[in-house]
């Protein structure tokens, strides 16, 4: 397969996912910038070398790309580069990217520099990405359409329940966790069962997503067998169970049980005696 340049596929998708992301639109809105124009406002952002350095082999036709992006912000403190230099490494980092004529097999970031300008009144940020791409198939020897996920993008469970959500497509395909806040906390079985590792179970009272509302974050990646890829958000959601009370709500057990849980902790009566006598009674009766 002949080789074909990412570059212009890949500064166009840059922008791209640049410009849609509400961090850095909320600190630059639409300054994303090939040539800088003379007037350009601060802070802004913009294309520095790329790099491209060609693979050819019996399986890969592709190559490893070196990108340079620079944040340019007021100064002299370097805070407001910072802050877009982090927006633009969340944005991007192993982000999934579709390209002209091209596949995205990686895009990760190789370094984040801060720089103060000797200007003395401008602050700058260098993001170095490096970005692995092979070909698309030209369509004469193949499939290029990607596959459909046809499995659900928002799903639920039971706390003290396992999970068990069979992953499907409209094609055979290869399954993976790419991304996801809560990528760590589930697996991938069988080739398309997701369940929660070595099958526990969870427990909404005790959370363990990141942000412990009870609804973990997965990015899923479905690859079938000629490369092509489709990418799924899947949140889990965790529901709450009422728990039911040893013994049977009707047994003096599940009696105290029922009075304690329903005043906090404590039986209560007209006075102390009865709470006392009460408390007594059942606790004896069971």
């Amino acid at each position: 397969m002949p080789f074909i340049d990412p570059a212009l596929p890949l500064q166009k998708a840059l922008v791209a996912k640049l410009t849609a992301d509400p961090t850095i639109t909320g600190m630059v809105g639409t300054r994303v910038y090939d040539a800088v124009p003379m007037d350009a406002t601060k802070p802004y952002v913009s294309f520095g070398p790329f790099q491209m350095l060609p693979e050819h082999g019996d399986c890969l036709d592709g190559g490893e790309t070196f990108i340079q992006l620079d944040a340019w912000a007021r100064g002299p403190d370097t805070v407001e580069a910072k802050r877009l230099g982090a927006a633009i490494a969340i944005c991007l980092d192993e982000t999934a990217l579709t390209l002209d004529n091209n596949r995205l097999v990686l895009l990760e970031i190789d370094q984040t520099q801060y720089l103060r300008d000797p200007d003395g009144i401008t602050a700058h940020c260098v993001v170095s990405l490096r970005a692995l791409t092979d070909p698309l198939d030209d369509g004469s020897s193949g499939d290029i359409t990607p596959p459909t996920i046809t499995s659900s993008a928002a799903i639920s469970v039971n706390e003290n329940a396992v999970l068990a959500h069979t992953l499907t497509a409209d094609e055979a395909v290869t399954w993976a966790k790419v991304g996801g806040a809560d990528a760590s906390k589930v697996e991938i079985v069988g080739g398309n069962l997701l369940r929660w590792p070595a099958n526990i179970t969870r427990n909404f009272e005790i959370p363990a997503d990141s942000n412990g509302d009870n609804v973990y974050m997965v990015t899923l990646r479905a690859r079938d067998a000629s490369g092509n890829d489709s990418f799924q958000n899947l949140s889990i959601t965790v529901l709450d169970v009422v728990e039911t009370i040893p013994g049977g709500a009707g047994t003096p057990i599940g009696l105290l049980l029922a009075l304690t849980q329903s005043t906090g902790g404590a039986v209560v009566g007209d006075d102390a005696g009865e709470a006392n006598g009460l408390l007594l009674a059942l606790t004896k009766a069971s």
